[in-house]
């Protein structure tokens, strides 16, 4: 293994825009992976949320009151759109207690049809 493998992600290293997908549980117990996410990243810089309850709001807000400066937008055309920096990840932000993505959370079939 090279160094650069071995190197850990700090706060001075580089982070990767991204885009978390948390469709209605965004500042609830099962959006809990993108609500860790907007508070700190090492490895990402997140560009917005998506969860349509909250569009148009800030992420920092909901979540603690203080603006983050991180958009809540509908659909991942807005959070596109909106990104200071052009999204390379999208993340699922969504970690439901039972550990099972559910149809009723969107994200299954919101992946599938991206991929048509």
């Amino acid at each position: 293994m090279n160094d650069a493998a071995r190197t850990p992600v700090t706060s001075s290293t580089f982070r990767s825009p991204a885009v978390v997908y948390c469709e209605g549980q965004f500042g609830e117990q099962d959006g809990k992976t993108a609500n860790g996410l907007v508070r700190h990243s090492d490895r990402y810089d997140v560009v917005a949320v998506i969860d349509s309850r909250y569009a148009g709001l800030d992420a920092g807000v909901i979540l603690d009151g203080k603006a983050s400066g991180i958009p809540i937008v509908a659909t991942l055309a807005d959070a596109v759109s909106t990104a200071v920096a052009r999204p390379e990840h999208l993340i699922c932000g969504l970690a439901p207690s039972d550990g099972r993505l559910s149809p009723l959370s969107g994200w299954c079939s919101w992946t599938d049809s991206r991929r048509a």
